[in-house]
């Protein structure tokens, strides 16, 4: 599948262990929100950012984790 070509260099990065994908799912939704945050200046809301770093979690989580 395409999506395993980018995502088992990281399954193999870290363990089975559930903690170590939810901290690297939260780290990484921190980052890019606050990137995304940056780029889209004042017109990125508080409630808008809240929104776009949860939804981005749970993709990453599910994306890592699930499969």
């Amino acid at each position: 599948m395409f999506w395993d070509v980018f995502l088992n260099p990281i399954r193999e990065l870290l363990s089975n262990d559930i903690s170590e994908w939810i901290i690297a799912a939260i780290f990484t939704a921190f980052v890019v929100t606050k990137l995304a945050s940056i780029a889209f200046g004042s017109s990125f809301e508080t409630r808008q950012e809240l929104h776009f770093g949860i939804a981005l979690f749970l993709v990453l989580f599910g994306a890592f984790y699930l499969p």
